[in-house]
């Protein structure tokens, strides 16, 4: 039951961190008052899910109760609107993160108490982030790679 509730957490919290661009954007547009009332709101809801959770549920119950911390996705949302990109967009930007999310999660199900095949499942999937991430900002023109001599000016 520990365990499970350490992995329930820790899902929980990797996609709560999601919100994490949406809370510094919005800090950065000048909207600390709309920041605050979605953090607050979800910090209540989630705290309501954790009494409730722990009454009737235990342990895994309160741990499932952080889940009221996934109303601050709408810190993106609202970050996203402000500077007029559409959800659509963004969703394209994340895709591949959230799948390699997922299949680590299907990963570690399986392999269960197999240590070496989890460590080279997330080398395998550190690699193939680091590769489509140099991709990607290459594309877009943000990234060029080069193995050349660094200049001393």
């Amino acid at each position: 039951q520990d365990i499970l509730a350490l992995h329930m957490a820790a899902i929980i919290y990797a996609v709560y961190s999601t919100s994490a661009p949406g809370y510094y954007a919005l800090f950065s547009l000048g909207e600390a008052g709309i920041n605050a009332l979605i953090v607050l709101a979800s910090a209540v809801v989630s705290l309501g899910l954790i009494f409730l959770g722990a009454r009737y549920f235990g342990l895994l119950g309160a741990v499932a109760g952080n889940a009221g911390y996934f109303g601050t996705f709408l810190l993106t949302v609202a970050a996203l609107r402000k500077m007029q990109i559409p959800m659509r967009r963004y969703v394209s930007w994340v895709a591949f993160p959230f799948l390699g999310l997922i299949a680590c999660m299907i990963g570690a199900t399986v392999l269960q108490d197999r240590l070496w095949l989890k460590v080279a499942l997330v080398i395998f999937q550190a690699i193939a982030f680091t590769l489509w991430f140099l991709r990607d900002q290459r594309e877009q023109g943000y990234a060029k790679l080069g193995l050349g001599r660094v200049s001393e000016s």
